[in-house]
């Protein structure tokens, strides 16, 4: 690919640069990238007033943020705003699609920042998945403190034992290790909201699939920049299930609950149920439709689906050890072993430790970055949204997930990270990547 940046790391397949994104994109030529699909920061700093938001964000595009977000960050402060979002629907190709991620408390700024932007929004992907951790506070906890008190250690009790009320119930009969509960309020304020909190436990991230508006029809688009359309039939959902519905629809048809002219004539009727014949077999041999909705196949998220009955396996990558996802070739598709609703749905666990630090170079060195997304789902997303021989650009790249994923499918990659420590983890797992392709 053409040389976009004087200080970047490329090859023919991708080019990466550390530095800001608002001033690489600049850049990049218009309507060159085929796909935009990144990780960018949520904004989980403290939210600013939406009225002087909405009031900058016309007249200049940018609203000047300043404080720390997520882990202390200050690139967490807030989330990509419109002329930043901009410079990507510049050099997007028209029809062109974006997927971002996005933080559940946070993702109207972002999908209205991609408006402002001038992107149409398609839809959202959750990704539901178990391995959340609730960030709450203890109402009652923090009621003792202000008041300056300090909370009465409870009953030493086995570690087996019955909770009621916040307070551990001795087990008698359950033999294994004691430990001491600090939990017995100290004030009647803290009594009161003893088992109250401010957070749910978090399970879900949304991901916004947004589009640059079109030049004519999809057609006339499609035809002209390759762009416009999302990948159906190379992401479909693998099933063994008779799907029906067409059959069904045939056999009202036949039996008359329908009124339609075509359907006094026998040829007509004949001919129409052979078609949604046709229709249902090819369903049931590419696959399911696929959804809005990926999961990650853990117990706990297939309880919420009726006829769930196992997790151990999916229709779009093998679980090997220490529960590495084992990304398959494009369009290839394993069928799943569970069955009920769980199974129309694309699966894809976390990143594992062992996929966070497979590319590294040197013995014992770790991918540092705090939100690593799975390659896997990376994989899934770029295929989606990415026409054949296309380029995938990330703006927020992270440690390089997008970037590995994409030359995986079979694209060329464009890569900006404004921090040196996450570029320099990027650099290694997209370059090592690419010597395993050779």
């Amino acid at each position: 690919m053409d040389k976009i940046w004087k200080d970047s790391f490329e090859t023919d397949r991708f080019e990466i640069v550390c530095g800001d994104s608002l001033q690489k994109l600049k850049n990049i030529p218009s309507s060159s990238v085929s796909s935009i699909c990144c990780d960018p920061p949520y904004g989980l700093g403290k939210q600013p007033d939406p009225i002087e938001v909405m009031k900058d964000w016309v007249e200049k595009g940018y609203h000047e943020i300043t404080g720390k977000g997520f882990m202390g960050k200050e690139w967490d402060a807030f989330v990509p705003q419109p002329n930043l979002w901009k410079e990507c629907l510049r050099v997007l190709k028209p029809g062109g699609h974006l997927l971002s991620f996005a933080g559940t408390c946070t993702q109207d700024w972002m999908a209205m920042s991609l408006r402002f932007a001038g992107f149409e929004i398609r839809d959202t992907v959750a990704w539901v998945y178990a391995q959340g951790f609730p960030k709450s506070m203890d109402v009652s906890k923090a009621l003792d403190k202000a008041a300056g008190k300090e909370r009465t250690e409870g009953a030493r009790v086995w570690s087996g034992g019955e909770r009621v009320g916040g307070i551990i119930k001795d087990d008698e009969n359950e033999k294994t290790k004691q430990r001491i509960i600090y939990d017995v309020p100290a004030t009647e304020e803290a009594k009161k909201w003893q088992g109250w909190g401010t957070g749910l436990k978090p399970a879900l991230e949304p991901i916004i699939l947004a589009r640059k508006p079109f030049e004519g029809t999809v057609a006339q688009n499609v035809l002209e920049h390759g762009t416009g359309a999302i990948n159906i039939e190379g992401c479909r959902v693998v099933t063994e299930d008779k799907l029906g519905g067409g059959h069904s629809s045939a056999g009202q048809q036949m039996n008359g609950g329908w009124k339609r002219p075509w359907m006094n004539n026998p040829e007509s009727v004949a001919a129409n149920v052979e078609r949604s014949r046709q229709s249902v077999a090819r369903s049931e041999k590419l696959g399911r439709w696929p959804a809005n909705l990926i999961h990650d196949g853990s117990e706990e998220v297939l309880e919420l689906f009726p006829d769930a009955k196992s997790g151990k396996s999916n229709g779009n990558a093998e679980i090997g050890k220490e529960g590495k996802n084992i990304p398959l070739r494009r369009g290839k598709l394993i069928p799943r072993n569970d069955s009920g609703s769980s199974a129309r749905f694309f699966y894809c666990a976390k990143a594992s430790v062992r996929e966070r630090n497979e590319d590294l170079p040197k013995e014992g060195q770790k991918n540092i970055h705090p939100t690593v997304k799975p390659l896997t789902l990376m994989r899934y997303l770029c295929r989606l949204v990415t026409p054949e021989n296309g380029t995938v650009l990330d703006p927020f790249m992270g440690s390089g997930t997008t970037g590995k994923a994409a030359l995986l499918e079979g694209f060329d990659f464009i890569g900006i990270e404004k921090e040196d420590e996450y570029f320099q983890i990027a650099k290694a797992r997209i370059e090592n990547q690419t010597k395993g392709q050779e």
